[in-house]
């Protein structure tokens, strides 16, 4: 199959928000890939290790399963929302026979815009929260079991009672999450610190107004300003004795110090398959389930020994017993 890659930058005019729409229903209501249409586009909503690895995925499992007439375009909308708009915007005309759109942001806009061609999610954790449920959209939910990550806080030590959340408040995901650590704090009896950031350059302050308050941990959920921003997050907490507990695989890769996941390339194929069931094999979209990766099998324990080697607290505290239930996702850089 023939792949074309597109990034579509920021020079793009300003484009009116009007809905925008393509061919592929029929009269029942159920809605089809054009059979005719040979674009799929995929619309990562910015650069860090989970969505480039699910776009990553996803797109070579659509390259080993359509033939070479299909193309695939990539566009990364650099954390953008009016970057988002743009990119829909521009494809509105192309030959589109799907598209595939990576996080809560880009799912939330292509389901509102595009109603009549198949739009197929990933890990978008809460997708009945964020709206994008719909008879032309499906996909793959990376649902977060933040109650796993308390009782993993409390094995390493158990006098840990005080955590902190840094989470984006226009990222619908990131304000789910916080509902549920906020209801978790009250079931599960702990404290809990909240404060939210705008975007990446805000963690370090963001940061230190949390630990200030006397945390013994921070919880790290899919929020994708926190994510791109793990390096400096992970120094700081490494630096304080601050032990952090994270719900992407890639974020413990990236520095996080442990944590239960979903495997993100296992998401980005399945994801890519669903893709095949509609544009390839003719399904209608309803008819291929959304897949909430949310089960106790569907979770691994990662750490990252690199963290450990900079926090001698959380060192020792990480047992040899703990860590061989776990893969280390420490690389020497």
């Amino acid at each position: 199959m023939k792949k074309i890659t597109t990034l579509f930058g920021f020079g793009l005019a300003l484009c009116a928000t009007a809905a925008l729409a393509s061919c592929g229903d029929d009269t029942s209501g159920n809605i089809y890939a054009d059979e005719d249409a040979r674009t799929i586009a995929v619309l990562k909503y910015g650069t860090h290790t989970s969505l480039d690895e699910i776009e990553s995925g996803v797109v070579s499992t659509l390259e080993a399963g359509l033939s070479e007439d299909y193309k695939v375009q990539t566009y990364d909308c650099n954390f953008d929302s009016t970057l988002i708009a743009q990119t829909l915007t521009k494809i509105k005309d192309d030959d589109l026979a799907a598209i595939v759109a990576i996080a809560t942001p880009v799912a939330v806009q292509a389901a509102n815009n595009f109603t009549d061609i198949p739009v197929v999610f990933a890990a978008v954790s809460d997708p009945e929260s964020a709206g994008v449920l719909d008879s032309n959209v499906t996909g793959t939910s990376d649902a977060m079991q933040l109650n796993k990550l308390i009782d993993l806080a409390r094995e390493v030590d158990s006098e840990a009672n005080d955590f902190g959340y840094i989470y984006t408040s226009t990222e619908s995901n990131s304000v789910s999450n916080a509902k549920t650590l906020k209801s978790l704090a009250s079931s599960m009896s702990f404290n809990l610190t909240t404060k939210t950031i705008n975007g990446t350059a805000e963690i370090t302050e963001t940061f230190n107004a949390i630990k200030d308050k006397g945390i013994d941990a921070l919880i790290v959920s899919d929020d994708n300003n926190v994510a791109a921003g793990m390096d400096t997050l992970s120094t700081l907490c490494a630096a304080n004795d601050i032990a952090m507990y994270c719900a992407a695989d890639s974020e413990v890769k990236d520095g996080g110090m442990m944590g239960y996941s979903v495997s993100y390339s296992a998401l980005a194929t399945y994801t890519g398959e669903q893709v095949l069931e509609i544009v390839r094999d003719g399904k209608a979209v309803s008819d291929v389930e959304v897949k909430y990766f949310n089960d106790e099998s569907d979770l691994n324990l990662y750490y990252n020994s690199g963290f450990f080697a900079n926090c001698a607290k959380y060192d020792a505290l990480v047992t040899a017993d703990i860590r061989s239930r776990g893969t280390d996702l420490y690389t020497a850089e």
